[in-house]
């Protein structure tokens, strides 16, 4: 494992230390987007399962789609196979019978780049879920520097204790 970078090796490499790093809030609504009355069945389902994750609606409903859309093209690979059987005419009319590949193989294939795609960018997966920003936090009323400097307990100023010298003998 190679060891870290000290401050002058990142100034003369014109890098930046990752230790330490805060990544700021997400302006984005804290809470659950609202139910879209669009989705079918399945994508209702991915729906609700990504949103105890997120609040980013659109995407949410792209990433719900697509799953439902690969959910079916799987449902017609389960059912017909990886190839089917198409009647063609050959250049005199007459049929022929064919295999060739299954059009829903392509789609599904399409469908899982862009699950894995939207995955990343929602942070669904393990790897990714580090980089997605928690909501800033909102300012309640009392929050300001005025506030905070008001509400401490005004300074007091403790003296020590004079010692007083013992009374002369007589």
């Amino acid at each position: 494992m190679p060891r870290a970078k000290t401050a002058q090796e990142h100034h003369l490499e014109g890098t930046q230390s990752q230790v330490g790093r805060t990544i700021s809030g997400s302006d984005f609504k804290a809470g659950r987007p609202r139910f879209l009355s669009h989705l079918c069945p399945a994508a209702r389902s991915a729906y609700k399962r990504a949103c105890k994750l997120l609040e980013h609606e659109s995407a949410l409903a792209v990433y719900a789609e697509v799953y439902a859309r690969w959910l079916d093209a799987k449902g017609e690979l389960a059912k017909y196979g990886l190839m089917v059987t198409v009647t063609v005419l050959d250049s005199n009319g007459a049929p022929h019978d064919k295999r060739v590949k299954n059009p829903c193989l392509d789609i599904a294939t399409g469908c899982e780049r862009q699950l894995l795609a939207l995955v990343k960018t929602l942070g669904l997966s393990p790897v990714d879920k580090d980089k997605v920003r928690l909501p800033k936090p909102k300012a309640t009323e009392g929050d300001s520097i005025e506030d905070f400097l008001n509400s401490a307990p005004s300074p007091v100023l403790v003296l020590p204790k004079r010692h007083e010298e013992p009374p002369e003998p007589l």
